[in-house]
């Protein structure tokens, strides 16, 4: 029963990752190509991605104006496709991708 439970979040674990991963590349893929909208968007930062290497990314939630602008994307694009990703395949890549392993991981509950 252990193991089940072991595999189980490894699972888990590794479906939430791959979700911020593909989370983190959209966002980073907006700022350098649409940056006009991530702007809009209230410049909100990934995971594990800003648009200034030195900030620490443990740091984001003490900035609360970019923490709710993550989270508002986070749940928007689930169901809304930004105007920006229409006519970009990678940005539709990137999108499909976090849907897809976000649905697989909240599906588990």
């Amino acid at each position: 029963m252990e193991i089940v439970v072991a595999c189980l979040l490894l699972w888990l674990i590794g479906l939430g990752a791959l979700g911020m991963f593909f989370f983190d590349r959209l966002l980073k893929f907006e700022y350098e190509n649409y940056k006009g909208y991530w702007e809009k968007d209230n410049k909100p930062l990934g995971y594990f991605w800003s648009p200034d290497p030195s900030d620490a990314p443990a740091l984001y939630f003490l900035n609360i104006k970019s923490f709710r602008a993550k989270y508002k994307c986070y749940f928007v694009w689930m169901f809304v496709t930004p105007v920006w990703v229409t006519n970009d395949s990678l940005a539709r890549i990137y999108l499909w991708g976090y849907r897809l392993s976000a649905l697989a991981f909240f599906r588990q509950f």
